[in-house]
């Protein structure tokens, strides 16, 4: 809004008798350029009026830091948990499918224990860095650690080509005071359809595809109903340590440990059994 544009506004309050008026504008004139005001327009009867601007610059500028601490990690300026679940929620919510691909650094302890933490948190930027300019179309945030995910509306996406790309990019050397670091990673992709339209849901099927990227020693793997069921059936078995120890269902067995040509009970090692019920 320009100075004309106020005055219109000033009239309409002068006419209406409306209480006030009030909108950010931008500051004209070369000594003030770039700042913003608030302009406020009250009604004092009679057909007057009485106008006054605040430099809101400083202001809007603190808030938008404050928000960027909000939705970025501290790291790698990359979206947070938080931010990637709300960008990702209101695509669902706009029933767009999308393409959810989780990932993680592998060896990346390795990486800490050898090199020092530090060189480890530049490779977390470095690989942040990359991910982040894959596609303007994609959301890129780091869930913690050395987990990363992506998420991109599944129209037009190839998710193997996407994947194998993902792979390529990031397991590409970089040099570090130095060093040369090659990371490794593996990839769990999950795409959404009517029955996933919660993005816990979907982090948690791209997570068992990237336990079973690790188990098999693959690049990446693409979520199915095959490995939805198995990753069911695992989670139902881990869910069930607890109760299974409180039920006394692990039974402690000492097996002997026998020289063959002497017959000798040399040792004995520890056996543990899970007798699982209705099994």
């Amino acid at each position: 809004m320009d100075a004309v544009g106020l005055l219109d506004a000033a009239q309409g309050v002068a006419r209406t008798g409306q209480p006030y008026f009030e909108q950010e504008v931008p500051a004209t004139g070369e000594s003030v350029a770039g700042h913003v005001v608030d302009a406020h327009i009250f009604s004092l009867g009679g057909g007057a009026v009485a106008m006054t601007f605040v430099d809101v610059t400083e202001q809007r500028a603190a808030e938008e830091r404050m928000r960027a601490l909000a939705e970025r990690d501290s790291l790698t300026g990359l979206f947070n948990r938080v931010a990637f679940r709300d960008v990702v929620t209101e695509w669902l919510e706009c029933n767009d499918d999308v393409t959810l691909m989780l990932l993680d650094l592998d060896r990346f302890k390795q990486v800490n224990d050898a090199l020092g933490h530090a060189i480890g948190d530049r490779l977390l930027q470095e690989v942040g860095r990359r991910l982040d300019q894959l596609s303007d179309a994609f959301v890129v945030s780091r869930l913690g650690g050395d987990e990363f995910a992506i998420a991109v509306p599944s129209v037009g996406i190839d998710a193997r080509a996407t994947a194998e790309n993902i792979v390529e990019v990031v397991t590409e050397p970089v040099v570090l005071d130095g060093l040369v670091v090659r990371p490794a990673t593996s990839v769990g992709v999950v795409e959404s359809t009517s029955d996933t339209s919660d993005v816990g849901e979907l982090l948690r099927l791209a997570d068992i595809a990237l336990y079973e990227a690790k188990a098999n020693e693959s690049p990446f793997v693409i979520c199915t109903p095959e490995i939805r069921a198995h990753g069911r059936v695992r989670e139902d078995l881990y869910a069930g340590i607890d109760e299974a120890f409180d039920d006394g269902q692990f039974e402690l067995y000492a097996q002997p440990i026998v020289d063959i040509d002497s017959a000798e009970i040399l040792g004995f090692e520890s056996l543990v059994r899970w007798r699982v019920p209705n099994i």
